[in-house]
């Protein structure tokens, strides 16, 4: 074999071994990627479902509008019965030929009077409007629901660069506010609550994205204020909203992220500002109507 031979199998295995060592590359990026957009959807749904959560216990809800069933009164069935059996004595004239349709109109008209019987109707769902009763049940629905997508997220965050220390306080900290709300204790419900939020900020830093992880930690210094307007502790939640304005501060100073959406990023801040000026603990309404506000606003920035 001369050596122009030996050079063309020589360089033919080291293409080979290149060609399949790029390909192996590829495919494991490509895999790596998959992984952590599912994992961005899935911390996004937690940051969905606490933040959901949280504002239930006390009425609140980020919907400008609300779809309520109301039920038809006692005059408006009675009036419907007039006019049945007003068409009924009508009907006892007609032909032998229209009595055989007869078990099929007056099974329309059962059907229909089912559907009637609850009509509804959109209402707004301004904080003003809204009272601050609990709905335990549609908490102890929506817990149950994190729980059993929790079961499926914490094996993805295992295969990644997590803290396993953190997914597994996560864990203890859930069964924390499973009991809390099963015990309907207000007070313990939004505490750990806000707690299990704290957590989203530390699973969001790997993927190496600081204004997710910004944004993320703003929010949970937000509902860490949020809580404490509860229990009227003034001093720690000035503090809570000082630390959320630190939090946010590198999102208003990235030049990047203004281009994209320098409107939301001014009035999330401005809002920051203003949440700060709160004092009176008589008037929770004025924290609860900025705080909407500021979280529509955090959920408009990309």
């Amino acid at each position: 074999m001369n050596k122009k031979s030996k050079k063309f199998i020589l360089y033919f295995f080291i293409f080979c071994f290149l060609l399949l060592t790029l390909t192996g590359c590829s495919t494991n990026d490509d895999d790596e990627n998959v992984l952590k957009d599912k994992i961005k959807s899935e911390i996004s749904y937690l940051d969905t479902r606490l933040i959901g959560m949280l504002n239930s216990a006390n009425g609140i809800s980020l919907e400008n509008y609300i779809v309520k069933a109301e039920e038809i009164n006692e005059e408006e069935t009675s009036s419907g019965s007039v006019n049945k059996s007003s068409s009924d004595s009508q009907n006892d004239n007609s032909s032998e030929s229209s009595k055989e349709g007869e078990g099929e109109d007056n099974a329309k008209e059962t059907i229909e009077s089912d559907f009637n019987e609850v009509k509804y109707k959109m209402e707004g769902n301004e904080i003003l409007l809204q009272n601050r009763n609990i709905d335990w049940n549609l908490l102890k629905s929506e817990i149950e629901k994190l729980y059993s997508s929790w079961t499926t997220i914490v094996l993805d965050l295992y295969k990644i660069n997590i803290s396993n220390d953190d997914i597994l306080a996560f864990n203890k900290d859930l069964d924390v506010a499973i009991q809390a709300i099963k015990s309907e204790d207000k007070v313990q419900t939004l505490n750990s609550l806000s707690k299990l939020y704290s957590y989203i900020p530390k699973f969001s830093i790997a993927f190496n994205n600081n204004k997710i992880s910004n944004i993320y930690q703003t929010k949970s210094n937000l509902l860490n204020a949020y809580v404490l307007v509860e229990q009227d502790n003034i001093t720690e939640l000035q503090k809570q909203l000082s630390n959320a304005e630190q939090a946010f501060l590198p999102i208003v100073n990235d030049i990047t992220s203004q281009n994209n959406n320098q409107s939301n990023i001014n009035k999330a801040y401005i809002l920051i500002k203003e949440l700060q000026n709160y004092t009176n603990t008589d008037d929770k309404d004025v924290f609860y109507i900025k705080y909407k506000n500021l979280i529509q606003e955090l959920n408009n920035i990309e």
